[in-house]
């Protein structure tokens, strides 16, 4: 028996791609699987899911080479990652009409909150669900997407955590991080409107206003030039504010980890996520975090016990929670202590690859397997 896991790797440099290459350096040391990664060397966030001339010619590469390695390989099962929005989903018909000629059992997961296409009725929607059910299983990120994809009646849906490959910087003292002045705040990962930054950029402005002492530093690829040409010229018209903000792009992994150590509270006030990895980075380290309810980020932060889990992304509710925090540099450290016993708990990579490799290697999927 031969299972085939068809990976995407980095670049663009998003959870799918890291969790990707960590999938198949893991199972690559067992004997049973191969792995293919497919990368793409001028992909971005930018470009990502958008229908171009590129995208189309990667993909029709992408089925051709899927299509070749079941030939070759002839596996029992087959894994790969489900794109949540319309364009990307085309290039998987063919790869399952194969796949089930074949008889291949095909495992798939959803690195998102939910599939983009399923949203709106009409005549794709039909087919996109016919294919869905061609899977043998689905795995979701948490209960909270497995339970709202119930009424489209997949079965052999699991949902199980993600986890990190953790940074050898470990501080236990939380207390000096929750209590130096300015109280550094850190985001990470695409800027764009669907991440909430402008969102958090006016939050940021209302707790200037509020007198707290902090700094924000800004890690990750604009997706969108519009945004970041529109929160320039904001910055440039309240440079008591620019002061305070700093952008520094994409940084290697390396320098992520440093920048997480300086920071005390991770702010992530996402409108559409599933759940992301930096949260589970900034656990790790020991970050306080901020965030709000979408996704499977109920799943993953606890409000008051892990931050603030917020119900929406106001400007207001995020200054509020800064402010508070800053004011409460004793029950800011319990927070971000607590936080990295939960990693140690939960969000491990070899807990995550572990119960990867007992999803793809079982004969029959249960729903709720992995759940806690």
């Amino acid at each position: 028996m031969q299972i085939l896991i068809i990976v995407n790797a980095p670049p663009p440099y998003g959870g799918g791609e890291i969790r990707g290459t960590h999938i198949a350096r893991y199972l690559s040391e067992i004997e049973g699987y191969v792995c293919y990664c497919y990368s793409r060397s001028k992909a971005s966030k930018k470009s990502q899911g958008r229908v171009t001339f590129r995208n189309i010619s990667e993909g029709l590469g992408w089925i051709r080479q899927v299509l070749r390695l079941i030939r070759i390989h002839d596996p029992s099962k087959l894994y790969l990652s489900i794109p949540k929005n319309t364009s990307a989903f085309l290039r998987l018909f063919p790869v399952l009409e194969y796949a089930n000629r074949k008889g291949v059992k095909v495992y798939g997961e959803l690195a998102g909150a939910r599939f983009l296409f399923l949203d709106r009725p009409g005549v794709f929607r039909s087919i996109a669900l016919r294919y869905l059910h061609m899977f043998h299983s689905i795995r979701f990120l948490g209960k909270h997407i497995q339970d709202y994809h119930k009424k489209y009646g997949f079965s052999n849906t699991v949902a199980f955590d993600n986890g990190i490959d953790e940074s050898d910087l470990k501080d236990g003292d939380y207390l000096t991080r929750a209590s130096s002045r300015p109280l550094r705040l850190l985001y990470v990962g695409v800027l764009n409107r669907t991440k909430g930054i402008p969102k958090l950029i006016d939050a940021l402005l209302i707790t200037l206003k509020a007198g707290v002492s902090f700094t924000c530093t800004f890690v990750g690829e604009w997706g969108d030039s519009s945004l970041q040409n529109e929160i320039e010229q904001l910055l440039a018209a309240n440079p008591s504010l620019e002061q305070k903000i700093t952008f520094t792009g994409r940084l290697d992994s390396d320098a992520i980890w440093e920048e997480y150590k300086k920071a005390a509270i991770l702010v992530h006030p996402t409108e559409w996520d599933g759940q992301p990895l930096t949260i589970l980075e900034a656990y790790a380290m020991g970050l306080c975090v901020i965030t709000t309810k979408v996704g499977a980020i109920p799943d993953t932060v606890a409000d008051i016990e892990n931050g603030r889990l917020m119900d929406d992304n106001e400007p207001s509710g995020i200054a509020e929670a800064i402010t508070w925090y800053a004011r409460n540099p004793e029950s800011l450290a319990e927070v971000m202590g607590r936080n990295r016993e939960l990693f140690e708990k939960r969000f491990t990579l070899e807990r995550y690859l572990s119960n990867v490799e007992k999803w793809l290697s079982a004969e029959t999927p249960q729903q709720d397997l992995f759940i806690r």
